[in-house]
C-alpha cells in the first residue's frame, strides 16, 4: 500500500526547519558529516533533515540545537522574522528556563 502524502503545509514547515538547520550549520563552518557525528546520525540522514525529506523529531531537534549552539529560547533560531510560516503566531514571552 502506498504511503499517504503529507499535506503541503506540513512539508513546507519541514523544509523551513531543514533550511534553518542548514543555515546555522554553514554559519558555524560545519560540514554535514561533522553535524551528523555530533548528533549521532549518518551524513545521509543529516542531508535528509536539511532538505526536509525526513521530519526532525522533537528529541532530535533538541540534539541539533545543542550541537549548533542554538539560542536556548525554544524555536527562536528556527523563526526567520520574514517567514510567512510564523506570521500571526503570538510572540514568545520570557523564556521560563531563564527564570
Amino acid at each position: 500500500m502506498a504511503k499517504p502524502k503529507r499535506r503541503r503545509s506540513t512539508a513546507t514547515v519541514d523544509e523551513h526547519v531543514g533550511e534553518r538547520i542548514r543555515d546555522r550549520r554553514i554559519m558555524l563552518g560545519l560540514t554535514q558529516q561533522q553535524l551528523a557525528e555530533m548528533i549521532g546520525v549518518s551524513y545521509q540522514q543529516a542531508h535528509k533533515y536539511e532538505r526536509g525529506i525526513n521530519r526532525v523529531s522533537a528529541g532530535r531537534l533538541f540534539e541539533i540545537a545543542r550541537a549548533l549552539s542554538a539560542p536556548r529560547r525554544p524555536f527562536s533560531w528556527l523563526c526567520a522574522a520574514a517567514s510567512p510560516l510564523f506570521r500571526g503566531l503570538p510572540q514568545l514571552s520570557a523564556d521560563p528556563l531563564d527564570q
